[in-house]
């Protein structure tokens, strides 16, 4: 009897875990723009399903001057840093390009 009750909290708490990560990875359910009723929503952003790492396109990205519309103080700020800059930065690839290499194996 003590086993049972041991496996149902496992099972219950791996049942909350799953939940919990797909909640997490669909923007539909907790999205700020999805709050906004429909018409109000802004039609430059895409609520979208997270896929897998490596499953997006540069092209599928809006260019950061679409936030700067909504958010100047902060698109601002965030311009001249250097997480804006860190796509240029030769440092910055070749440890993106060996972390792909690496989780590739």
């Amino acid at each position: 009897m003590r086993l049972n009750g041991k496996f149902t909290l496992l099972m219950v708490g791996l049942f909350l875990v799953t939940l919990n990560v797909s909640y997490a990875s669909d923007p539909r359910e907790w999205s700020p723009t999805r709050k906004l009723p429909e018409t109000k929503r802004p039609n430059n952003i895409l609520d979208l399903p997270i896929t897998v790492p490596g499953d997006v396109r540069a092209s599928q990205f809006f260019s950061p001057i679409s936030c700067g519309a909504c958010h100047p103080e902060i698109y601002k700020m965030w311009s001249g840093s250097t997480h804006a800059n860190a796509w240029r930065n030769p440092l910055f690839q070749a440890l993106y390009q060996l972390g792909k290499k690496n989780c590739a194996r």
